[in-house]
């Protein structure tokens, strides 16, 4: 589990990453590190998406990627794409599980 969350926190910090309040979080995080800015980075958002994702699991809430952002109106001109996305692969889920 721990390889695969810092597989994908790499994956987020990266050129492909998408958008989100945590990419922009670990950015600057990674700016401000130092020497060994970005493993420290990695790590702290490593453990961030593991927090995230248990939240999400225990309420079931939809993920909004840039939440933090649209309150503080930082994301006017984001795509709400990616959060739409995941609502269907969501619902899609919640579909395939028994009840």
């Amino acid at each position: 589990m721990r390889t695969l969350l810092v597989t994908s926190s790499h994956y987020v910090l990266g050129p492909w990453g998408p958008d989100s309040d945590l990419r922009r979080w670990g950015l600057a995080l990674a700016e401000r590190g130092g020497k060994n800015g970005k493993k420290r980075a990695v790590v702290a958002v490593a453990r961030r998406l593991a927090v995230l994702l248990h939240h999400l699991w225990k309420t079931g809430e939809v993920y909004d990627p840039l939440y933090l952002a649209r309150q503080r109106g930082e994301a006017e001109h984001a795509p709400r794409s990616a959060g739409h996305r995941h609502e269907r692969t969501l619902d899609r889920l919640r579909t395939d599980r028994p009840p």
